[in-house]
């Protein structure tokens, strides 16, 4: 656009006059506008020419115009159409609609829902019913999170538990069931893990590890925790 009245500046300026034979024979010679300056030439009278030079400026400003405000009306609708979003969105979880919510048989906790098997499967299988239900085995990422699922084995079921971590891929790389990795140092217990190659998949460990993570092999039939997402 800045360009666009440089050269509309520029062509105002640099237009210079030329002497042209009069179109009607007679000696009165005409200017007429040439953007190239012609350096050999006398000088024309320009009283002829500038109001239509002036025509040419005014109309070319009006055109503009009317760039800049289309462009800016353009960048109006999209501001205005995601600060609706935005608002839309804090409304919504402002609202007493915005509960999360879990399935049937699932805990909430932290905007994750967690649900504690009744029955034991080898790590595979935990891990393919929780896919199933579409989600996967417990990520424990953080202390509440290790604290809130551990209270819960220990007012139940009091078993070793199968958690989303594992090595099966590459021995030593500990990724959860959501495919990061493992971060810092874990919650193990005392000396783990320890297993090598022989033990690749994490449980909660009760009695001697206080529910703290060990690893063991994975066709051992634990108890297992499956996670969801909540919803609103």
């Amino acid at each position: 656009m800045f360009l666009v009245v440089v050269h509309l500046v520029v062509f105002a300026i640099g237009c210079q006059g030329m002497r042209a034979a009069p179109d009607d024979g007679g000696s009165e010679e005409k200017c007429v506008c040439n953007p190239v300056v012609n350096v050999g030439s006398p000088p024309c009278n320009y009283d002829g020419h500038m109001a239509d030079l002036q025509t040419v400026l005014i109309a070319q400003q009006a055109h503009i115009t009317r760039l800049q405000n289309n462009s800016k009306s353009s960048e109006k609708k999209i501001t205005d159409s995601l600060m609706e979003r935005v608002e839309q969105l804090e409304e919504r979880i402002r609202s007493k609609d915005a509960v999360i919510t879990c399935p049937a048989r699932y805990e909430l906790f932290k905007g994750a829902c967690y649900r504690f098997s009744t029955d034991q499967k080898p790590y595979n299988e935990s891990q393919h019913i929780c896919h199933e239900e579409g989600g996967r085995l417990a990520t424990v990422k953080t202390n509440e999170t290790h604290n809130f699922l551990t209270n819960h084995v220990r007012a139940t079921t009091k078993a070793h538990t199968w958690i989303g971590l594992s090595d099966v891929e590459t021995e030593g790389l500990w990724v959860w069931d959501d495919g990061t990795l493992m971060v810092g140092d874990g919650i193990w217990g005392t000396n783990e893990p320890n297993g090598g190659t022989g033990e690749n998949c994490v449980h909660f460990y009760h009695g001697a590890h206080n529910y703290r993570w060990n690893d063991m092999p994975c066709a051992h039939a634990f108890f297992y925790i499956c996670e969801i997402r909540g919803y609103y």
